[in-house]
């Protein structure tokens, strides 16, 4: 369709140069917003991403836990957890663990929008800190209700095997997921799998 509207006549043309003109607007605006001195542009300019895991967005979204704002990195977090990136854990992980309350509100967002149970003892312990900042207590508490609301429903049982190698460098877990009728699970990404060494 693509071709055949290339070699169409000067008013397809001219429609399809309209069309293109203004993705590729739309896209440097994205990037401009990306970078605005507004950390509510730049965080609304991140979200938008959400939901994409081409190599562009996920790129984007690794830069942007750099970010100087606590909500730009969660967005961007949140946006590399719907991508399937593992990273995005230990960068909520480490922004809870932040001695800035308002880093440590963002992390709890994030994670109630992850829907993820296994932020939950994390939660859990970032509940019983002391002091505890209202914002913070507040979303913990609707964190921990989006993932329980998540967590509700039917749910299938799968089979899981797995082989872990330990030994100098990086932990290696190789791990598979079946059906009860053996087929394979489809779709799983390093997210939807949790491994806990020795309490970790």
């Amino acid at each position: 369709a693509g071709e055949a509207a290339l070699r169409g006549g000067p008013r397809v043309r001219a429609r399809l140069a309209l069309a293109w003109g203004r993705a590729a607007q739309i896209a440097r605006m994205g990037a401009e917003w990306r970078e605005d001195p507004d950390a509510r542009v730049r965080a609304n300019a991140v979200e938008s991403l959400w939901g994409r895991r081409d190599s562009e967005a996920v790129e984007i979204c690794r830069r942007k836990l750099a970010d100087a704002h606590q909500r730009v990195q969660a967005n961007a977090a949140v946006g590399l957890y719907l991508a399937g990136e593992s990273e995005a854990v230990a960068a909520l992980w480490r922004m809870a663990q932040s001695s800035d309350a308002a880093r440590r509100a963002a992390a709890a967002w994030a994670m109630g929008r992850t829907g993820d149970a296994r932020f939950v003892p994390l939660l859990g312990s970032m509940r019983r800190t002391h002091p505890l900042p209202v914002l913070v207590l507040r979303n913990v508490v609707k964190a921990l209700e989006r993932i329980r609301a998540a967590c509700e429903g039917p749910r299938e049982e799968v089979e899981l095997g797995a082989w872990v190698a330990a030994g100098p460098g990086p932990l290696r877990a190789d791990v598979r997921a079946a059906h009860g009728d053996g087929r394979a699970v489809e779709g799983l990404t390093a997210v939807d799998f949790c491994l806990e060494v020795n309490g970790h």
